[in-house]
C-alpha cells in the first residue's frame, strides 16, 4: 500500500501516520495490524517521499481499502474503486479518473478533513 503527498517530518513515525490517514476515512487501524512501513526513495526537499505500509495480513490492507467507501456519500463522485494499492474517482461515468494520492486530495470533492490530523510523534 502506497500513501503519497503526506508531508515529511525529521523523527516521524510512518506507522502513525497510517492510522490517522485511515482515521481520517473513519477507520481504526491498530499497531499491531501493520507489519511495517516506511519511506521509500532518496531525501529531496522539494517531494515528500511516499510511504510504503505492508498490513500484517490481507484483511487488515482490505480494511484501510475501505476509506473509498466514505466519498460515496453525499458527494459528486460517481464511480470508486481500487487498483494494486491506489484509489481511483470518477465524478461522470464517461470522464476521466482521478487518483487519490492522499486524503487532502478529496477536499475538491467535498470530503472535509479532521483539522485535529497529526501525523508525527
Amino acid at each position: 500500500m502506497l500513501i503519497s503527498n503526506i508531508e515529511e517530518h525529521t523523527g516521524e513515525d510512518t506507522n502513525t501516520i497510517a492510522i490517522n490517514v485511515a482515521k481520517e476515512g473513519g477507520l481504526t487501524i491498530t499497531p499491531g495490524e501493520i507489519n511495517r512501513s516506511h519511506r521509500i526513495g532518496k531525501p529531496g526537499k522539494k517531494k515528500s517521499r511516499d510511504i510504503v505500509v505492508k498490513f500484517v495480513s490481507y484483511q487488515s490492507k482490505a480494511k484501510f481499502m475501505q476509506t473509498r467507501k466514505q466519498l460515496r456519500q453525499n458527494s459528486p463522485i460517481t464511480d470508486t474503486w481500487t487498483y494494486d494499492g491506489n484509489i481511483f474517482v470518477k465524478t461522470d461515468p464517461k470522464g476521466p479518473m482521478v487518483r487519490i494520492n492522499c486524503h487532502m486530495d478529496l477536499a475538491k470533492f467535498g470530503y472535509k478533513p479532521q483539522s485535529n490530523m497529526s501525523i508525527s510523534k
